[in-house]
């Protein structure tokens, strides 16, 4: 707990990151705000989302049967794994099957949750992220700060010399 506790102080008195985070909010906010003011009825809208997902969620089990018949009859692969353990260790196989050393991750929730991108970097898979935000963070070698804003804590400026460093672009 002391050490979560010297990052919070640690973070609240970095005063370059409040003031990154604060401008990647307003930006996220104004965003949002234009695309909400342009939907006729967004209350509406939101409303018939929730209650898409409600019944999405009440009949779950059924949608995932019926997503895998159709990925494996369009020639996919479905595969299964109990834990995050199982995840990466799948995933490694099947790289190591097509004897892969490179690829693209793409943004993925579940990819960040069961630590995939460790595990690929530890077996020596160089897997380029996908997303801009997550291959920021990823050339920063941090973990991303948020859901849909993975380097919100950073600013333009350490984006600049961040890829000045990493990728020889001038800053």
């Amino acid at each position: 707990m002391k050490s979560v506790k010297h990052r919070i102080r640690s973070a609240l008195s970095d005063r370059r990151l409040g003031e990154a985070v604060l401008r990647g909010c307003e930006r996220s906010t104004l965003m949002r705000d234009r695309v909400v003011g342009e939907l006729p009825d967004f209350e509406a809208a939101r409303l018939t989302a929730r209650e898409v997902r409600e019944q999405s969620l009440e009949k779950l089990d059924l949608l995932l049967d019926r997503f895998c018949a159709n990925f494996t009859a369009a020639g996919g692969a479905v595969h299964h794994a109990e834990d995050a353990s199982s995840v990466c260790s799948l995933v490694l196989d099947i790289l190591r099957r097509r004897d892969a050393r490179r690829g693209v991750k793409s943004k993925s929730m579940v990819a960040e949750e069961v630590g995939l991108g460790k595990a690929l970097v530890a077996a020596g898979v160089d897997a380029v992220e996908s997303d801009l935000g997550e291959f920021i963070v990823q050339l920063a070698g941090e973990p991303p700060s948020h859901i849909t804003a993975p380097a919100l804590h950073l600013s333009r400026e350490d984006i600049g010399r961040l890829f000045a460093r990493e990728l020889d672009i001038p800053y």
